[in-house]
């Protein structure tokens, strides 16, 4: 050991005596210098990392603590956290605990990994990244050094060091040794725009900066390999385009190989926008640990980091009570079984919409599973006599047909709530048992949170509310689900699931313009805060005010952060996923993340509800709210296939028709929603385009005239109106009745960035004033 080296250790031995001992120096990189040591207090083994002295030179202590808080709150289970952060004189220091493993910089040493085993250490890293990134936080150093191997698991550690270092130097110090940006960081990993010192690099540099790492563990070398000097990687990184990794290594699948050329983009705005589009990415590798022709792994395939969550669908109970409006029991439970395992978050399971797709068709699970890609299936049936309820359940392994775990409930119907909860509990116990690892089984239970206890009379009535909701979409059903969640209100005020279907029932009103918003989103807020103020991981209510705060408020910013919080209580929950989706799609504008993340979570899910036409009915409108209108067609045509008598669906296939120019096709498609939709509004307008379109005018106009006399006597939409008239070429008239659709905050106008519906309007400055009232990012 130098004797500056042993000054230092002397000195932060003698400066933190009382709360740490240390006990050796591991060394460190570019920025610290790195002890082991014993936390007295608590008995655990810690790290203190202390900056280097040529950093610490020019950084503010307490700023440096400043922005060392921040970066605490970073809890992940592929984060190293930051326990504490201090300074010994000049120097500031950082505390973390201490990982028992091996860097990925010394696993890249010798054999290179199979495959499978960097596939999954990747996926570690992009959901660390993909966490800090939502939290606003960039690493700026992301590389094998800073990556740890422990039980088969990758961790990454010093997320936001750089930035804090950057932030806290003081202004005399910014340009010493290189620009701001460029002084902090490693040369072999940095992206384009940080080594030319653009002192605003965001989270697309830590992607750039994963791609480097991907394509050394892929390749076996790093991309610009035979660069060493500094210098000499800087300038490869600014002008250089790498091979593909499968040139080195050929067994690296083509899509593998081009989702880390992606990363490695010279422009930002080519790289994957997010690490969950790389996440997302990587998921979507078929056969990534057994090998196949997607990703070809060595003859004896590596252990992974971890399995893929277990994924099950839970098919439709069957109403054996002899009373067949008893229909709402079975499916009420069956829906509550679903919600109670995707609450889980180790389970994925197949959503609603597929699952009751296939009620009553008597499949065998192998069969299931294929048309859900799942693994496991959950089939049961009830029976209600008198006061009495028999809920029977099993679970089938779809790989070998067996039955894993079966039981029988006979309880009083009171009990109804606790019985399906015990039916969630007992199969995720059986997940874990039989289809998932012996270490999984602790993390399954411990997901499901208590129950608090819920009348059953008003546990009834809401799963009535409920089944009205699901099955009947006209005014006089939505008058009969609200009276009966106000029922069981009245039995249970504090039922927050019940307050949240109230806010999903108004939002719907005005949603589908069958209530002006002005009316119904009012009650839809308050309902959702009374839900959240219960229950706050009630994952609708939180989707409910995020709709509203931007289709309603027009707080689009406001808005996004309350979709982050409503996607984190329901990740799997597709009316979330949909609903987020539809908001990025019209925030698109702004460029940026929205569209990538808009595709994101249309295709999440998709892949949740791979038998639901509505998913596939909203993926076309985003699709053709982009302009995307050829890429609309896959989607609405599976949504048609789905749900043939599902009129919106028509009507949104016609309308891309009629903006391909192919007329033919989009005439007796339209005329046939027309008519399936008892002549919706919304749908007579879209009628109005292709007729205009097609040059019969009159047919336009006569439309346009009955929007406007069905105004006087129901709801219409203003905006719908608005439109028609422009495709009736009534411009003036349309202008009047978009100022009426802006100050009845009619919940479409947000839409209008990307609505080809409102293409006749757009020339004016009337309508350019429009946008800029209802906020439309990037408009």
């Amino acid at each position: 050991m130098t004797a500056e080296a042993s000054d230092l250790r002397d000195r932060v031995q003698d400066a933190l005596h009382h709360t740490y001992r240390l006990e050796r120096e591991l060394g460190g990189g570019g920025m610290s210098r790195v002890f082991v040591a014993q936390e007295t207090a608590l008995g655990r083994t810690v790290v203190i990392k202390v900056l280097a002295p040529e950093l610490a030179a020019g950084v503010s202590a307490e700023r440096f603590e400043r922005e060392i808080r921040l970066i605490a709150r970073l809890q992940h289970p592929h984060i190293v956290p930051v326990l504490a952060a201090g300074h010994i004189g000049d120097l500031p220091y950082y505390t973390m605990p201490f990982v028992a493993g091996a860097s990925l910089r010394s696993r890249l040493v010798g054999e290179p990994l199979a495959i499978g085993e960097a596939v999954a250490i990747l996926r570690d890293m992009a959901r660390a990244l993909d966490f800090a990134h939502r939290e606003g936080i960039v690493h700026r150093d992301v590389k094998p050094e800073n990556v740890l191997l422990a039980d088969g698991i990758a961790v990454v550690t010093d997320f936001g060091i750089a930035r804090a270092v950057s932030a806290a130097r003081t202004a005399t110090h910014h340009d010493s040794l290189t620009q701001l940006g460029t002084a902090i960081g490693t040369p072999a990993y940095m992206a384009p725009e940080q080594a030319a010192g653009d002192p605003d690099v965001d989270t697309r540099a830590d992607i750039y900066a994963f791609g480097v790492v991907a394509y050394e563990l892929l390749a076996g070398q790093h991309p610009f390999a035979p660069r060493r000097s500094a210098q000499q990687l800087i300038v490869a990184h600014l002008t250089e385009t790498p091979v593909t990794p499968s040139q080195h290594r050929p067994a690296v699948s083509a899509g593998l190989a081009d989702l880390v050329l992606r990363c490695l983009a010279k422009d930002p705005g080519e790289r994957p926008q997010t690490a969950r589009v790389m996440l997302d990415a990587l998921d979507r590798l078929p056969n990534v640990y057994g090998g196949g022709d997607a990703v070809a792994m060595h003859a004896s395939p590596q252990p992974v980091s971890h399995p893929p969550r277990p994924a099950v669908a839970v098919l439709p109970f069957a109403n054996l009570s002899s009373d067949p409006e008893n229909e709402y029991l079975s499916d009420g439970i069956t829906e509550e079984i679903i919600g109670s395992l995707a609450r889980l978050g180790t389970v994925r399971v197949a959503g609603r919409a597929s699952s009751f797709a296939l009620k009553g068709q008597r499949l065998d699970a192998r069969t299931v599973a294929e048309r859900l890609n799942v693994s496991a299936v959950v089939e049961g049936s009830v029976r209600r006599a008198g006061n009495r309820l028999r809920v029977a359940a099993e679970l089938v392994d779809a790989a070998d047909g067996f039955q894993r775990w079966s039981d029988r409930y006979d309880r009083e119907i009171t009990d109804l709530f606790d019985v399906q909860d015990e039916i969630a509990r007992a199969i995720a116990d059986a997940l874990a048992a039989h289809l998932v690892t012996p270490s999984a089984p602790s993390r399954i239970a411990s997901g499901a949170a208590p129950t608090k206890p819920v009348d059953p009379e008003a546990y009834r009535l809401y799963l009535r509310a409920r089944h009205l909701l699901r099955t009947q979409f006209t005014p006089d059903a939505y008058h009969r689900a609200m009276a009966l969640l106000d029922q069981a209100l009245d039995r249970d005020p504090t039922f927050a699931r019940v307050h949240s279907t109230r806010a999903v029932a108004y939002n719907n009103l005005a949603i589908f313009s069958m209530r002006p918003a002005h009316e119904v989103f009012p009650q839809a807020r308050e309902s959702a805060r009374i839900a959240l103020s219960l229950d706050d991981s009630v994952a609708e209510a939180h989707t409910i005010l995020a709709q509203m705060t931007y289709g309603y408020d027009w707080r689009w910013d406001d808005a996004e952060r309350v979709f982050e919080r409503a996607l984190a209580a329901g990740p799997d929950d597709t009316g979330t996923l949909m609903r987020a989706s539809l908001f990025h799609a019209a925030s698109s504008g702004a460029g940026g993340h929205h569209e990538a993340e808009a595709m994101r979570l249309m295709r999440r899910a998709m892949d949740l509800e791979p038998l639901s036409g509505w998913e596939r009915f909203v993926a076309g409108t985003i699709f053709w709210l982009l302009r995307r209108n050829s890429d609309a067609l896959a989607p609405l045509h599976e949504a048609v296939e789905l749900a043939p008598q599902h009129g919106l669906s028509i009507m949104t296939l016609a309308g891309v028709y009629r903006d391909l120019g192919r007329f033919d096709e989009a005439v007796p498609m339209m005329e046939h929603a027309v008519e399936l939709t008892r002549r919706n509004p919304l749908v007579l307008t879209n009628a109005t385009a292709l007729y205009a379109k097609t040059g019969d005018h009159a047919r336009a106009a006569s439309i346009a005239d009955e929007l406007i006399a069905r105004s006087a006597t129901e709801w219409t939409a203003p905006y719908y109106v608005a439109q028609a008239l422009g495709w009736a070429g009534r411009l003036e008239d349309a202008y009047a009745w978009l100022e009426r659709a802006v100050d009845a905050h009619d919940f479409w106008l947000v839409m209008a960035g990307g609505d080809q519906l409102s293409d006749p309007l757009r020339g004016d400055a009337r309508f350019s004033a429009m946008m800029r009232r209802v906020g439309i990012p990037g408009r």
